[in-house]
């Protein structure tokens, strides 16, 4: 590759060397290395290569590991911290850039920058959240009726003869005796209550996030929010505002049940005729009868309790700013993985950048791959600068 000094080259692909393996290691090695220090007299930069390979994806490797989600929640880590681990964040003062490989050569996605570097954005943006996972204890109640009743019943007959139109009188009726009948009605659908709060609300976890992303409505997008380690007092002059999320009920359980039968309630005595047979002349009749009719309701409640989850946010809306690490986390969440593992060519290119070189029209270039601007121009790439 022409254009590199060959001793600066090697001495930036051993640099680069130790960026791949730091950060394909950052979720179990980040406390071994260097990375946390304070920035010391001489200027830190530091080039991210990151293995966007398609064995980085679980279904395309050996041992079905999902290496593209450790490796962007351990670059995550780096650019965010971990509190809950004892993980500080980078230094804000640290010159930081991200590279990828994969396919046939390697690009500069990032340039190296501090990651800290503010510039102000338009409007009053989402900027942090707090979110707590909340629990509290909940009741309702439900309900469901159903009817029985019991009454008395006799059906009686009477006949005649027609010819031809002519009918003779009817006979006398039947006169069978009274039979006790019962009819055990159905459950209705339960109807139920809305549930209430009973218990205090525990909360079972808090997290910050920032927001790193947004809409054109200056909103934080729904992946624009990443763990962070600072405090809403570091959001000076944001405003406040509290969200409630969508509650979830889990484990119902019933803690009472009451069956209650109302008084019985008289039914009418009904007294009806109707024809049972003849075709163009009535022939026979018969004449139902009822009496002593009673109807009782019976009312099941049952008194239930569950759980209730639910978040609890403030979000805090204020002036936002761009920085280095801002758009370093972008572009991690946004990685995807596939093709070859062309590991010799994307230290080349790293050094190419890292010396202010180029690899352009070279083969496993990724010259053209990497972004125009702050990285490179039409010819040569622009060797990141010391402030």
């Amino acid at each position: 590759m022409k254009n590199i000094n060959l001793k600066k080259l090697v001495v930036a692909c051993q640099a680069a060397t130790f960026t791949l393996v730091t950060s394909v290691a950052v979720t179990t090695q980040a406390s071994d290395i260097e990375l946390y220090k304070a920035p010391q007299t001489s200027q830190t930069t530091l080039m991210f290569m990151l293995d966007v390979s398609g064995s980085m994806n679980p279904e395309w490797n050996d041992y079905t590991e999902n290496r593209l989600k450790s490796l962007k929640d351990g670059m995550t880590t780096l650019l965010q911290g971990d509190s809950s681990k004892g993980i500080a964040p980078l230094d804000d003062k640290l010159v930081v850039g991200l590279s990828t490989f994969n396919h046939q050569t390697g690009r500069i996605k990032l340039e190296a920058k501090p990651l800290g570097d503010p510039v102000q954005l338009a409007g009053n943006r989402e900027v942090f959240r707090t979110v707590q996972q909340v629990a509290q204890q909940a009741q309702r109640t439900r309900t469901r009726t159903k009817t029985d009743e019991t009454w008395q019943e006799r059906i009686r007959e009477r006949t005649r003869s027609c010819f031809f139109g002519l009918c003779g009188s009817w006979s006398s009726w039947s006169n069978p005796g009274w039979t006790n009948k019962t009819s055990n009605g159905s459950w209705s659908d339960w109807v139920e209550s809305g549930w209430s709060p009973t218990g205090s609300e525990v909360v079972k976890s808090t997290i910050a996030q920032e927001c790193v992303d947004w809409e054109s409505n200056y909103k934080c997008k729904a992946s624009g929010w990443v763990a962070t380690t600072k405090r809403a007092e570091d959001f000076t002059g944001t405003i406040p505002v509290s969200q409630t999320g969508n509650v979830t009920y889990s484990n119902p359980t019933n803690i009472s049940t009451d069956l209650v039968t109302s008084p019985a309630q008289s039914i009418p005595a009904t007294d009806e005729t109707e024809c049972t047979s003849g075709i163009f002349n009535c022939t026979k009749q018969e004449n139902k009868l009822t009496q002593n009719g009673k109807k009782t309701t019976t009312t099941e409640k049952v008194d239930q309790e569950a759980t209730a989850s639910f978040t609890k946010s403030i979000i805090y809306t204020g002036a936002a700013y761009e920085t280095h690490r801002k758009k370093m986390l972008r572009e991690v969440k946004a990685l995807q993985a596939n093709d070859g593992t062309p590991t010799s060519f994307a230290y080349a290119e790293v050094a190419a950048y890292l010396l202010g070189k180029t690899t352009k029209d070279q083969t496993g270039s990724g010259f053209t791959e990497s972004t125009i601007g702050n990285i490179r121009d039409d010819n040569n790439y622009k060797k990141p600068t010391i402030s």
